[in-house]
């Protein structure tokens, strides 16, 4: 179930290009991205805010190493499992901030993992989506780009739509802000935000320019326009 929820293997193709192929031709097939661990997830994309993917992926490195616990496999890239709510909780901030995370972020990770561990927040395909935001968007440091990151990945909400992501405002077309005809896919908006991405990543391809990695379309920690709160 986790596999196929992450894959998104479960969704019916056909009412999905029935609302979109007129926007987005040529794109069909695009799926949700979705995630095996929501509290993970939820981290890499608050890490992501206002860097690039690679500084954020730097800074996950950084956690793992410093706070993971050990694991025994094959393969000696696979040494240490991602830091557990709990862990990251109590996590000292001086410790934090020897990983790299600036004041804003490291207030955000305490929060968001303070919340899952003591359990006043669930991160997973089936809780109420709604009240799920709301308690993110409570959280100091996230912001409305996060929210709606989270929701699409560790939520697997299909109406996801991080108003403002760079992909949305470069390549969007007739589904992006402020033409405001986003609001005519409702429901279906985090679709269309995969075939925005899509559609950019070929664009790019033809003009032999290496994909774009900052939006929240192509990965959970891709820079973000969000300001620190």
């Amino acid at each position: 179930a986790r596999v196929r929820s992450a894959l998104d293997l479960d969704a019916d193709p056909t009412p999905i290009e029935a609302r979109l192929a007129r926007y987005f031709p040529g794109t069909t097939g695009q799926r949700l991205p979705g995630a095996f661990d929501g509290f993970e997830t939820a981290v890499r994309v608050i890490l992501g805010q206002q860097v690039s993917m690679a500084a954020a992926r730097t800074l996950a490195g950084r956690l793992v190493d410093r706070f993971g616990e050990t694991l025994e496999t094959p393969l000696p890239q696979l040494a240490r499992l991602f830091p557990t709510a709990d862990t990251l909780a109590r996590a000292p901030a001086d410790a934090l901030a020897g990983c790299g995370l600036p004041r804003q972020r490291q207030r955000a990770v305490h929060a968001l993992a303070d919340a899952v561990a003591s359990g006043a927040l669930s991160l997973h395909p089936g809780v109420d989506v709604g009240a799920t935001m709301d308690r993110l968007r409570a959280l100091p440091g996230v912001g409305e780009w996060t929210v709606q990151t989270i929701a699409l990945r560790a939520l697997h909400w299909p109406d996801a739509w991080p108003d403002g992501d760079r992909v949305l405002r470069r390549h969007g077309g007739p589904a992006a802000p402020p033409g405001g005809r986003h609001r005519s896919l409702a429901t279906l908006r985090g679709y269309a935000l995969m075939r925005i991405a899509s559609a950019a990543a070929a664009a790019r391809a033809d003009a032999g320019r290496p994909p774009a990695m900052d939006g929240a379309a192509t990965a959970s920690m891709a820079t973000t326009p969000e300001k620190p709160l």
